[in-house]
């Protein structure tokens, strides 16, 4: 059984992952951290992690990047396995992540689905096959609600791509005249209630190539992240990603 603090529980991820936890035998979430009213919650409930004394095996996070400073000391000095969920964050803080990780186990990810990793070797296998001779675009929408733009996982995306032909970025294309160069355009779209969807395009003369992720509902990323607790909790010090749980995964489905 893995204990779970979770921290942002009152809100919209949060409450996504109370309910993921309950259909996974293995995972207790033993206590929430929020400094917001929980409403209707039936787990113990902290204003900080510095007042919640309860044990775990991991910290599960979808809060913010405030949140997240605030808490990393306390886990690095407790010993505590982290699941970074926020995307976002200021490069200072991103410092200070890869610092605790020297101390903690500490898993981050741009998105926390299976998925989309998986996507991003699929992006990955099509720029090595396809080549230089080809336009790339990555369209990213979410609801209108989220903070940043372009989403985390685009800029994900856009990297795994860049690994195997190595491009610039750029963000929008107006207004402009005259013919596109040979980059990644990234895109974002907010409106109403959407999830989460990210297509990665491989535009050739006579052909093009669309790779599309749908999140149907938060519970993707829930589950995503209760599996990056499970994994990391027997890991040693060191900046995990869903990579590096998609490789042991793999290599788990090779082993007779």
């Amino acid at each position: 059984m893995t204990r779970i603090l979770l921290l942002g529980a009152a809100g919209r991820m949060g409450r996504a992952v109370q309910r993921a936890a309950r259909t996974v035998p293995c995972v207790e979430v033993a206590a929430g951290v929020d400094s917001r009213q929980a409403d209707g919650c039936s787990l113990p409930m902290f204003p900080s992690l510095l007042a919640c004394g309860i044990s775990a095996d991991v910290l599960v996070e979808f809060s913010s990047p405030q949140a997240v400073a605030e808490s990393l000391p306390i886990c690095t000095e407790r010993g505590l396995p982290c699941v970074l969920c926020t995307t976002g964050l200021p490069s200072a803080l991103q410092a200070d992540v890869r610092r605790a990780s020297a101390h903690i186990p500490v898993f981050q990810s741009a998105n926390m689905s299976v998925g989309i990793a998986v996507l991003a070797r699929a992006a990955q296998l099509a720029a090595n096959v396809l080549g230089c001779g080809c336009d790339i675009e990555i369209i990213e929408k979410h609801h209108r609600g989220k903070q940043d733009a372009p989403s985390g996982t685009a800029l994900q995306l856009a990297r795994a791509v860049s690994e195997v032909i190595p491009r610039a970025f750029l963000f929008g294309r107006g207004p402009a005249s005259g013919p596109r160069g040979r980059e990644i355009g990234i895109h974002s779209v907010r409106g109403g209630g959407i999830v989460g969807e990210h297509d990665v395009l491989f535009c050739c003369d006579n052909e093009t190539l669309t790779f599309t992720h749908t999140a149907l509902s938060r519970e993707v990323f829930a589950q995503g992240a209760l599996a990056a607790a499970c994994w990391l909790a027997h890991k040693a010090n060191g900046l995990y990603t869903m990579e590096d749980m998609l490789d042991d995964i793999q290599k788990s489905k090779k082993t007779p």
